[in-house]
């Protein structure tokens, strides 16, 4: 949910070697850290935004008081 492959960042291998080969990917393809970093700035405003927070807390408030 947080992080989607190739859009905003990288799903990797849980162990030394998956951190590795990420870090490697990283380290030699400049497009690819900008578009994850556009990515992930687009997705954390998306979810952060003020607007979708308040309707968030107010559907909690609803569903619990069966509004």
């Amino acid at each position: 949910d947080i992080v989607e492959e190739g859009l905003s960042g990288l799903v990797l291998e849980e162990s030394a070697a998956g951190l590795e080969s990420g870090m490697e990917r990283l380290a030699a393809d400049d497009g690819l850290r900008n578009r994850l970093a556009a990515g992930a700035r687009e997705a954390a405003a998306r979810r952060f935004d003020l607007g979708a927070q308040a309707r968030a807390v107010t559907e909690f408030y609803e569903l619990v008081l069966g509004a």
